[in-house]
């Protein structure tokens, strides 16, 4: 396992969740206007669950399963985090036992996974509990909802199931309640049978119209994140446009290059533009460009794949070992060199064309894509190419 990487892009959203979660905690508080002994004792019970909370989001994202990436930046763990916090101070002010806490743990799990989303109900729904002074039974209640949700959450990845899950939620929203209801006070009314059914109602309406979203934005986050580090405002291209325009449009057109050929090609495209634009990451950070370039995309998070096309710069320390990675170390070379040569005399067709064949012909016998898997076929596609445009 790679050395683990602090990074401000992980620690301001787990900051995020403390906060909101102190927030709510305080503000549940004040509402029931609980005594000092009492406030105390939920300060304690945030500051243990936290720990359990934050402890999981980093192994789960080291496990690849928080959008199958393990340079996540907890973004989307925060704002589903966040989401739970406005919706229990919201759902405190329904009658107690009728307070929809099954949502939890789906919406949780939406924005992270199962397990996450599990604790996260289990938090909010022991705090709503403590804070209302709910009795042992609604507590009762409330954990029954919360696990229910958090266990049926994973099945939710499967369309076929999506509505027969609904159901589950709409009758359990309906039932639970209302038995444990009916144990407290041996008594059930027809406004109770209705609150259940538009708490489930609500539950299943959201499962099937706007949890498969918001997943498939969760699990696409790299791809989502490739493109938030290649617009300008980003903070490491606005460093590099204001230091060099040169340097910056020669990452621009590597990047745009990469991807149309990536496409092509039927790789991953959006691999290959972040890849593009960063390639020299390490040598705008100065010596040694590698270990600088691994470090700074660490700082920033980068996903692995990105990272690791870094650690293969210009093969020096590790060969190329995709393709996406091969054709970037082409383009960026063979551009690197037009623009060295145009500089120093004014080239024709005819030289410009030679120059990319001598190019690429030096790094094929040099062997410096065998590990690749970049087949002939494919090279030589993205030689012609390469002469056919002249990367201009």
């Amino acid at each position: 396992m790679k050395e683990e990487k602090i990074s401000i892009h992980r620690v301001m959203p787990i900051l995020g969740m403390v906060v909101s979660a102190g927030i709510a905690a305080g503000v549940l508080c004040y509402l029931n206007q609980l005594e000092m002994d009492q406030i105390i004792c939920v300060s304690f019970l945030v500051i243990s669950f936290l720990p359990i909370i934050i402890f999981e989001l980093t192994f789960e994202r080291r496990r690849e399963l928080l959008g199958n990436n393990n340079q996540t930046t907890f973004r989307r763990a925060m704002n589903g985090f966040f989401i739970c916090s406005i919706l229990t101070l919201g759902i405190s002010f329904l009658p107690e036992y009728f307070r929809p806490v099954i949502i939890l743990p789906v919406i949780m799990s939406a924005f992270s996974n199962d397990i996450l989303g599990l604790i996260t109900g289990l938090f909010f729904n022991v705090l709503l509990a403590f804070t209302t002074g709910g009795s042992f039974n609604e507590l009762l209640a409330y954990t029954m909802l919360v696990l229910v949700g958090g266990m049926l959450s994973k099945m939710l990845k499967h369309v076929e199931y999506r509505l027969y899950i609904g159901i589950i939620y709409l009758f359990s929203s309906v039932l639970f309640p209302n038995i444990f209801y009916y144990f407290a006070n041996e008594s059930i009314s027809f406004n109770n049978l209705i609150l259940g059914l538009i708490n489930g109602f609500c539950v299943a309406v959201y499962v099937i119209a706007f949890y498969p979203n918001i997943r498939e934005k969760t699990f696409r986050e790299k791809h989502y994140y490739y493109g938030d580090i290649l617009a300008d405002e980003f903070v490491q291209v606005r460093e590099i446009r204001n230091a060099s325009s040169t340097e910056y449009y020669h990452a621009r057109k590597v990047s745009e290059i990469a991807y149309k050929y990536a496409l092509q090609l039927d790789l991953d495209a959006d691999l290959a533009a972040a890849a593009g634009f960063y390639y020299n990451l390490g040598k705008w950070e100065g010596k040694p460009p590698i270990e600088k370039g691994v470090r700074k995309a660490n700082q920033l998070c980068f996903p692995e794949e990105l990272i690791q096309i870094l650690r293969e710069y210009n093969g020096t320390d590790d060969l190329p070992s995709s393709q996406e990675s091969a054709l970037v170390h082409i383009i960026d070379s063979v551009l690197s060199k037009l623009e060295m040569h145009d500089e120093e005399v004014g080239t024709s067709k005819w030289n410009r064309e030679l120059l990319i064949h001598q190019t690429l012909n030096e790094f094929s016998s040099a062997g410096l894509y065998d590990k690749s898997g970049l087949s002939i076929n494919t090279y030589i596609k993205i030689r012609d190419w390469l002469v056919k445009e002249e990367l201009l």
